[in-house]
Formats: C-alpha cells, sequence, structure tokens
C-alpha cells in the first residue's frame, strides 16, 4: 500500500518554497488548524498549507517508511 503513495517524482521540484512538515517547529498547530480551524486559530506564521499539500511530502513519508520495512 505505501508503495502507492510514491507518485511523486523524487526529483520533483516543489511549487512551495517552504520545507515539509514537520521540519518546522510549529507543524502541530499547523496541522491542527488545517484539519479543525473552528477549534483552532491559525498560526501566526502563514503559509505552510502548500507544504502539507505537496504531494512530495507523503511521498518523502512513504520512502521513509519502506526503508524502515526492509
Amino acid at each position: 500500500m505505501l508503495v502507492g503513495v510514491l507518485t511523486a517524482a523524487p526529483d520533483a521540484v516543489c511549487a512551495h518554497d517552504e520545507a515539509h512538515p514537520p521540519a518546522y517547529p510549529d507543524s502541530q498547530a499547523h496541522l491542527n488548524h488545517l484539519y479543525a480551524p473552528a477549534e483552532f486559530a491559525a498560526p501566526e506564521s502563514p503559509g505552510r498549507r502548500g507544504a502539507w499539500g505537496c504531494p512530495r511530502y507523503p511521498a518523502g513519508l512513504a520512502e521513509e517508511a519502506l526503508d524502515t520495512l526492509a
């Protein structure tokens, strides 16, 4: 199942200019706001939505998981 996540080429250029989560310190606050905006205020640092939705982010998580399982 994890192999199916590998849809973004490893050398693909991301459309955003930010690090992928959780490479930035307020990633949990952004995740909370992303999934429950009525319950959690937007974090002070803007612009993280593109990094969460980037296809390279889940692809990287899948690659790490597959490496761990190998």
